[in-house]
C-alpha cells in the first residue's frame, strides 16, 4: 500500500482531518507583493543609490602650484 492511499484511507476513516482545499490567491499576491517590492528597492537603488555612490567615489583634482612671477 502507497502512502498516499494510507492517507487517503485514513482520512476517509475519520482518523485523519480533511484539509480544505488551497486558496491560490494568497501565494499569488505574496508573488505579485514580493516582486513589487524588489522593483522598488532596484529603482531605489538605480535612481538614489548610483548617483551618490558615484559621488563619493570622486576624487577631486590635486591642487595645482604655479611658478612665482
Amino acid at each position: 500500500m502507497s502512502a498516499r492511499n494510507m492517507v487517503r484511507n485514513l482520512r476517509d476513516s475519520g482518523a485523519l482531518e480533511t484539509q480544505p482545499p488551497a486558496s491560490r490567491v494568497r501565494p499569488m499576491l505574496a508573488t505579485i507583493l514580493v516582486g513589487f517590492a524588489f522593483g522598488l528597492i532596484a529603482y531605489f537603488g538605480a535612481t538614489v543609490g548610483v548617483p551618490a555612490l558615484l559621488d563619493a567615489m570622486k576624487k577631486d583634482p590635486p591642487p595645482m602650484s604655479f611658478a612665482k612671477p
